[in-house]
């Protein structure tokens, strides 16, 4: 092949090279939303649903067009209200009140459905359990729409059952079993943190005080977070259990009142928790404050012995005449002595009243 020949076969190669790198830059992404990460805030160009599924009424899922129930779960921060209201056809002061940045679990009803707005501890990989993880849902005769900023393991839980067939037959179940499952998650971390009171003590018993101090306050943080979240989501609970429409049954309050009254052990185990913790913090302080005091003593006492020495001492260095034995080589170690002398006088009276 000629020269000429092989430098048109390499124009003709890099042009096919090109065109073909101009294809696939024009060719669309195979999925142009990106998956949201576990335990992440969804962004703005993120899918915000979840899942979408469809209830068959015999606890298992079945297409959504034809199921007599439907559950969709959306994972989205407070940009998300025009999706709620165009595709769920969702209310928008109910929109805004499902993603609102901070809202107290509540219960409020309304004409056409039931805004309810849960917690539950963040059992995320990494997170804090007192930061926890919030689940607002609308709910229903044939729908429940579900929303949280951060993946909450309650409602993959619930989703799991549908899978197996185990699952909640309604909308109202789908609500039930979640909070159900929020306030069961509850228990391991209550659990810990007395166990945690519980370590604090006996080192403090075994080791002393130091080193307490941080443990403590990020103890009683932690124990104050999770009751002023609870308390309120206690009521939330009470307040779904007496209510009463047609797909609202007495199953349903059944379920709610247990997951309620199991909520109000639970606060009231973390109001035991914190009187420990403040019965442990003033125990602290004390043999803090003890400790600060006795050298405090010690150093009185030390200026005590050491305060009618001085006293000699400068009367003794004074740049005066007369000073005895100022001619005498001796007087030096005569003047010590009779310090050391003193000094033993002092302590032996102070052992003598009991106060060394």
């Amino acid at each position: 092949m000629s020269a000429a020949a092989a430098a048109a076969e390499d124009v003709r190669r890099a042009a096919h090279a090109c065109q073909a790198t101009a294809a696939l830059r024009r060719r669309p992404p195979r999925s142009s939303v990106p998956a949201v990460a576990p335990g992440e805030e969804p962004s703005a160009a993120s899918d915000p649903i979840v899942f979408r599924v469809g209830l068959d009424g015999r606890g298992g899922v079945a297409p959504v067009d034809e199921a007599p129930g439907r559950w969709t779960h959306y994972r989205m921060a407070g940009e998300g209200v025009d999706e709620l209201m165009e595709r769920r056809r969702i209310e928008e002061h109910v929109a805004e009140a499902m993603l609102e940045g901070d809202a107290r679990p509540r219960a409020t009803p309304s004409d056409d459905g039931l805004l309810v707005v849960l917690r539950g501890v963040n059992l995320n990989p990494g997170a804090d359990p007192e930061d926890m993880v919030s689940m607002r849902a609308w709910l229903d005769a044939e729908r429940i729409v579900t929303v949280s900023r951060r993946r909450v393991l309650a409602i993959e839980d619930v989703r799991a059952t549908l899978d197996t067939g185990d699952g909640p037959r309604r909308p109202s179940d789908v609500l039930a079993a979640i909070a159900e499952r929020l306030v069961e998650r509850m228990r391991p971390v209550v659990d810990g943190i007395e166990e945690t009171v519980d370590e604090l003590h006996e080192r403090m018993l075994r080791e002393g005080t130091d080193g307490l101090q941080r443990p403590l306050a990020d103890l009683r943080h932690e124990i104050a977070t999770l009751r002023r979240h609870m308390a309120p989501q206690r009521e939330a609970l009470e307040q779904l259990a007496r209510l009463r429409t047609p797909w609202l049954d007495e199953d349903f309050a059944e379920q709610l009142q247990e997951a309620a009254n199991r909520q109000v052990r639970y606060v009231e185990d973390l109001g035991a928790v914190r009187e420990r913790a403040s019965v442990l913090q003033d125990e602290l302080n004390n043999a803090i404050a003890t400790r600060m005091s006795h050298n405090t003593y010690l150093l009185s006492v030390v200026a005590a012995v050491f305060l009618p020495l001085g006293l000699l001492t400068g009367l003794l260095g004074i740049n005066v005449g007369g000073m005895p034995g100022s001619e005498s080589p001796a007087a030096f170690w005569v003047v010590c002595a009779l310090l050391g002398v003193l000094a033993a006088a002092q302590v032996w009276f102070f052992r003598r009243q009991r106060m060394l």
